[in-house]
């Protein structure tokens, strides 16, 4: 559990970060709301597949199930790099943080 806490923190941390190097300020504000309920969600998701992956085959392709569910996320939103990368960042705040513990 404290595992995902960090993780989860970092990616909320750097996707911030990122988005508000990307967007204006009334932007930033706007979806913010929207990412505070989102990145948990998206990070629960990742966490669970992570998991069942694991049990299921023994694989250890963390990387590659977090770069999957980033990209299933930014699928709507590929026209505008204001979003796509700061989930791409997002995502790696959290297999950083999955990685220091």
């Amino acid at each position: 559990m404290k595992k995902f806490l960090i993780g989860v923190l970092l990616s909320f941390v750097m996707f911030a970060l990122s988005f508000s190097l990307f967007s204006g300020f009334s932007f930033f504000i706007a979806i913010f709301p929207i990412a505070v309920l989102a990145v948990p969600f998206i990070c629960a998701v990742t966490e669970a597949l992570i998991f069942f992956i694991d049990e299921k085959w023994g694989f250890k392709w963390d990387g590659a199930v977090v770069l999957g569910i980033a990209t299933i996320t930014t699928l709507p939103f590929y026209p505008s790099c204001v979003l796509v990368a700061p989930i791409y960042i997002g995502a790696l705040g959290y297999y950083v943080g999955r990685r220091i513990m």
